[in-house]
């Protein structure tokens, strides 16, 4: 125990430094109000719909390699760039949209995850669901 209690300070001063170096205070709680997208809603978009299209194909070719391990892939970036993607516009509506497209995102990666249990008809059901989304909010902000 004694030989770990100057590690343990250092390693306490060490990140002291860092946390300071990235000008924050000290002990300080991780915040996200510095956080500011930096691609365009069109690039969030065209990331949204790359994945879209690739959670498509995978889910229409049941014998895809490693296909529910890149389903559920794909699904958790789709809802992360919608995650994202709320932040674009201070719109309760597209916030709505954006945040209903990132849980059903999820739904789908965690069906995906079931891998050899996983239901086909479950994963097109979300991305029939996600395809509604998508058209409401494109319908009114496109």
């Amino acid at each position: 125990m004694r030989k770990l209690v100057p590690a343990m300070g250092l390693l306490a001063v060490g990140l002291s430094c860092l946390t300071l170096l990235a000008g924050e205070p000290a002990g300080a709680p991780p915040t996200t109000n510095g956080f500011k997208p930096v691609a365009t809603v069109h690039s969030l978009m065209y990331g949204q719909l790359t994945h879209f299209q690739a959670i498509e194909q995978l889910i229409a070719d049941a014998g895809a390699k490693d296909r529910h391990k890149r389903l559920g892939h794909e699904a958790e970036l789709l809802a992360e760039l919608a995650n994202l993607n709320s932040l674009q516009r201070d719109k309760a509506d597209y916030r709505a949209w954006a945040t209903d497209l990132r849980e059903t995102a999820l739904e789908l990666a965690r069906e995906a995850g079931k891998k050899k249990d996983a239901d086909d008809k479950a994963m097109l059901a979300k991305l029939e669901r996600i395809k509604t989304i998508c058209s409401a909010c494109h319908d009114k902000y496109q």
